[in-house]
């Protein structure tokens, strides 16, 4: 352990609690293998007095995102994915897409690739601001979540093929923006898998690797140690 990497570590940790900046963390430097500096600080839950642990388990959100574009990779070292390929081979409704483009619909240039998704040059967004793509986008995100909880919560499939009849927000491959892209591509690896991608993941990455924590879904006997969203 680097001692002076810790207590300036620490000191950083307990301003940022100060100042209200969060709830607590959990930090880890490593550097040629060897462990530089570990500590934790806060809580988890702080109306319960739960304080952040080694084995507290958090939300990945986005980071999800790198995780998927490993599983393709593992797929494209494999040749059972190609870059160059239209996403409409493995998700039908993206072929003959259209483009929204100063309010009218326009024919896209060409058809959205596998290397788009993974770039987020398809056109595909998250809904963030008012376009007719966006607003379309917003809604299917409504009718996931209103769904999530009954019989029939929508599959990832399922989600990627109505966001493939929404017009995409610009040509492929001309611009960038962040958005459904690595949803799409969770899509097109569950169909060459014939697999959900969590089990994908699973069995090729969390289990090889020993992240027996990772998951879609926190189990009923781990969820004690599960952070707080603040």
């Amino acid at each position: 352990m680097n001692s002076d990497l810790q207590q300036r570590m620490e000191a950083v940790l307990a301003d940022a609690l100060d100042q209200q900046e969060m709830s607590g963390a959990s930090v880890l430097v490593m550097k040629d293998g060897k462990t530089l500096c570990r500590l934790e600080a806060g809580y988890a839950d702080r109306k319960a007095g739960r304080k952040i642990k080694r084995d507290t388990i958090y939300r990945l959100y986005s980071m999800t995102k790198p995780i998927t574009a490993v599983a393709a990779m593992i797929l494209l070292e494999r040749g059972e994915l190609c870059l160059q390929t239209p996403v409409y081979e493995y998700i039908p409704s993206f072929s003959g897409g259209k483009v929204w483009r100063d309010g009218h619909l326009e024919e896209a240039i060409r058809p959205v690739t596998i290397h788009d998704l993974l770039n987020m040059t398809s056109g595909l967004s998250y809904g963030d601001s008012d376009t007719e793509t966006e607003r379309r986008t917003r809604a299917l995100f409504c009718e996931t979540e209103r769904r999530l909880i009954t019989e029939s919560p929508m599959t990832t499939r399922e989600f990627a093929e109505k966001a493939g009849a929404i017009p995409l927000l610009y040509q492929p491959g001309t611009s960038w923006k962040y958005g459904i892209s690595a949803d799409i591509m969770g899509a097109v690896i569950e169909t060459v898998t014939n697999q959900t991608l969590g089990a994908f993941m699973r069995k090729e990455i969390f289990e090889p690797l020993g992240m027996t924590d990772t998951g879609f879904y926190v189990p009923e006997e781990k969820q004690h140690r599960l952070a707080m969203a603040y």
